[in-house]
């Protein structure tokens, strides 16, 4: 009868650990703090869906009447892509005396119907947009970009600025650090409407006429492209804000170009 071999014979071949610590304990370790890191960051993420899904669902019960008459922002027709265009009218938004709270869910309300449903791309014409009648201030625009959830942003594929003024440029570069979800990626300056038609079928949307009044003015005075004349909108030249003496002033022309623009226009799908 053959005998069963000694388990004690075979130690030999049996690989004794030098540490009582388990060769695995660091992976393992790191891997569990980093997991419950991202479930964390994930429920959050959740969370904050749920929270702006919610609040959007009050905005499309609220009664904005009066912010629907600016046509400040519109959703209408689609890209060369397909993919849907939200429409802003940076020269139409009520910044100052105005409840930024409700404007910033009026605004939201237009992105989360075209966000909810899939890809889209913003156009916002920045026109004889005023630094002091139209700009809410960095913070807000910071607050206010990162409470929308990552997945929307994600779905913005593009986002076209038509007539970028200098100073808008420098404030996006001042917001680039925070600015997630490959902002940078899809930011396309749009010096002149006719570009905008590589991307967008001409005739999807009519722009206000004061867009097409400055697109003209601007191949007469292509300097206020780098803020180096003033416009229309009474924005000075970057170098006066600066401290430099000599900017060129505000033409009569000018000022009544603006005062006939500020009575006229909106954009029509």
């Amino acid at each position: 009868m053959p005998s069963q071999d000694d388990p004690a014979d075979n130690m030999e071949n049996v690989a004794v650990p030098i540490s009582n610590h388990n060769p695995g304990w660091l992976a393992t370790t790191w891997q569990y703090f980093t997991t419950g890191d991202s479930a964390v960051a994930a429920a959050k993420e959740i969370e904050k869906e749920n929270a702006f899904a919610r609040k959007a669902m009050e905005a499309y019960i609220a009664d904005y009447s009066d912010l629907e008459a600016l046509d400040l922002i519109k959703t209408s027709g689609q890209d060369k892509l397909g993919r849907a265009i939200i429409w802003i009218v940076g020269r139409h938004l009520p910044a100052q005396g105005q409840d930024l709270e409700r404007i910033k869910w009026f605004i939201f309300r237009e992105v989360h119907k075209v966000a909810d449903e899939g890809d889209f791309v913003v156009v916002y014409t920045h026109s004889e947009t005023s630094w002091q009648e139209n700009h809410p201030g960095v913070r807000w625009i910071r607050a206010e970009y990162e409470e929308i959830p990552a997945k929307f942003k994600d779905r913005m594929k593009r986002f076209y600025v038509v007539h970028p003024a200098l100073w808008l440029r420098l404030l996006l570069r001042v917001m680039g650090p925070w600015a997630t979800g490959g902002f940078w990626d899809k930011l396309e300056y749009i010096s002149r409407v006719e570009f905008l038609w590589d991307y967008v079928e001409k005739g999807v949307c009519t722009f206000p006429d004061f867009v097409m009044e400055h697109d003209a003015e601007l191949e007469t005075q292509p300097l206020m492209d780098y803020g180096i004349v003033a416009d229309p909108s009474g924005n000075p030249a970057m170098y006066a804000i600066g401290g430099y003496p000599g900017a060129p002033e505000m033409t009569e022309a000018h000022t009544e170009a603006h005062h006939r623009n500020t009575a006229s226009g909106s954009f029509h799908g």
